[in-house]
């Protein structure tokens, strides 16, 4: 069973400075036109995925899309057997990040109670169905 952390932008970098006991790799949202998060140079820490994109439910030029939803899918396809964590973070770590890791759960673990079940997430319903979208088209659902 694959772990999986959904955090707030301060916390996922707070993260790369510990020394970690598990290996991951991290999906980083960040909104459009911010920096992306510098993480600190960490041997748990495998790979980092550094997408932007808004907080958004309807699609737009600057939500999410089905290009996203390909390379979060194929860059978790390269480390879901090589790691034991994925780390996905958004600014808040409340919607993009919970939508992405609710879908991912699905795929990998079977399930998504863990983010439906803790009153803190609010998924975002466009990033949740996009990557759900091609899961179900690859047949990985």
């Amino acid at each position: 069973m694959m772990n999986f952390q959904v955090l707030p932008r301060n916390k996922a970098k707070k993260l790369s400075y510990k020394e970690l006991p598990y290996s991951c790799v991290i999906i980083s949202i960040t909104d459009p036109g911010e920096e992306p998060v510098l993480f600190a140079t960490n041997p748990g820490i495998k790979a980092v995925l550094k997408l932007q994109f808004e907080d958004v439910i309807d699609e737009s030029p600057l939500s999410m899309d089905s290009r996203d939803a390909e390379r979060i899918i194929d860059f978790v396809n390269i480390w879901k057997d090589s790691v034991e964590s994925i780390v996905v973070h958004c600014e808040a770590g409340i919607s993009r990040s919970a939508g992405v890791c609710s879908a991912l759960m699905l795929w990998i673990n079977g399930n998504d109670n863990d983010i439906y079940n803790n009153p803190f997430f609010h998924p975002n319903r466009l990033c949740r169905s996009l990557l759900l979208e091609e899961l179900i088209k690859r047949e990985y659902l």
